[in-house]
């Protein structure tokens, strides 16, 4: 099948620069819609790219891939009964694309690993162009898809390089500029939280454009206007609630979306061993001298530490982040490699870990002490 999609004709490769306002996919799926799981999905130009071609069944199918981490794929397959070739108009009593009954017209959507092994529906073309190589130039069709048996439909509305308006309310993309960590959440820049920066610049209007007016609110009182907006988040309490509402100054239609975010420390602490050096030769004896710096983007209020040599211990550490203490350890006399290892944590838990090895030189009566 996949053979078939990319022998025939030649493919259209759907940049954004040349089709931002005119290609489009809305998806819209009903709770229990195994395909796309109850939601509204938009796909345009320029986070996503639609590769569209002949299918070798005397229809159309279109590849729709968005996202790198992690990415979204989706692919649409059209065509008519055996035989004939794809036309405007309404085809009805769909089948499953690749197999269906010799006089039913072929339908199938998937994304993302979500397969149907049999389908039903319907789909209604609504312009369809042809280059004089075969290669899809225009191509406008709404479709209602039932899978494998289930009740609640997936409907959508797929646009390529072409004019016909979309009919289905686009929500608005509320995307996140602000770098996420691995807890989900902005990560915290310093004592005060995060600059959070978020923008709707992927949202579209009906016509595949950008003719929209945004206002955005959050739960702590914030407000703004156009694509992009930014507040300051605190670090500690409850996450931010961001709403979105977007007026689609095409048609008069006013859709919202919200999007929940949170600012955490994730980041450990640096600490750097000042003294001893790394490799340093050690001569005579008594304490060792360890110099050591302990610094925290988030944290400026690290009061302790802990050093390891031979016995742990804490110690405090003043405001400058720096402290230098004196370590003891049994001493042979003889030459030996020993190690120190420090570990300090932030006020959010993060641990920190530096070690420095070095050797102390055999002690020769009556040497010097360091």
């Amino acid at each position: 099948m996949q053979l078939l999609r990319f022998v025939c004709a030649c493919l259209l490769f759907l940049s954004s620069a040349a089709f931002a306002q005119q290609s489009i996919l809305v998806l819209k799926s009903s709770p229990g819609d195994p395909v796309g799981g109850g939601t509204t999905r938009v796909f345009s130009p320029p986070s996503a790219t639609l590769f569209a071609n002949s299918n070798g069944f005397g229809g159309v199918s279109v590849s729709v891939q968005e996202g790198i981490f992690p990415p979204q794929f989706w692919s649409l397959d059209f065509a008519p009964a055996l035989g004939l070739a794809l036309q405007q108009g309404f085809y009805p009593q769909a089948e499953r694309f690749g197999n269906p009954s010799p006089n039913a017209p072929g339908l199938l959507v998937s994304g993302n690993s979500a397969f149907c092994n049999t389908i039903a529906g319907s789909f209604n073309v609504r312009e369809i162009a042809f280059g004089p190589f075969g290669e899809i130039q225009r191509f406008a069709v709404d479709f209602e898809q039932f899978c494998d048996g289930v009740q609640q439909p997936l409907t959508g509305e797929l646009r390529v390089n072409s004019a016909v308006a979309t009919t289905i309310p686009l929500p608005p993309i509320i995307t996140l500029d602000s770098a996420m960590n691995f807890a989900g959440c902005v990560e915290a820049t310093g004592p005060a939280g995060a600059a959070v920066k978020l923008n709707a610049t992927a949202s579209r209007d009906a016509m595949g454009g950008t003719n929209l007016t945004f206002s955005w609110t959050t739960s702590s009182g914030k407000t703004g206007t156009g694509a992009n907006f930014s507040f300051n988040q605190p670090l500690a309490g409850m996450p931010t609630i961001v709403e979105l509402s977007m007026l689609d100054r095409t048609n008069g239609q006013r859709q919202t979306a919200s999007k929940s975010v949170c600012v955490s420390d994730t980041t450990p602490p640096t600490i750097e061993i000042l003294s001893p050096k790394q490799g340093e030769v050690l001569r005579g004896a008594g304490p060792v001298r360890l110099d050591v710096r302990i610094t925290d983007a988030v944290d400026k209020n690290i009061k302790k530490f802990n050093a390891s040599f031979g016995t742990q211990g804490n110690y405090s550490i003043g405001p400058s982040g720096r402290e230098r203490v004196q370590l003891v350890r049994p001493d042979s006399g003889e030459q030996i490699q020993m190690q120190i290892s420090v570990q300090a944590s932030d006020a959010s838990g993060n641990p920190a870990f530096a070690n420095v090895n070095f050797t102390r030189a055999k002690r020769t009566p009556g040497g010097p002490t360091p």
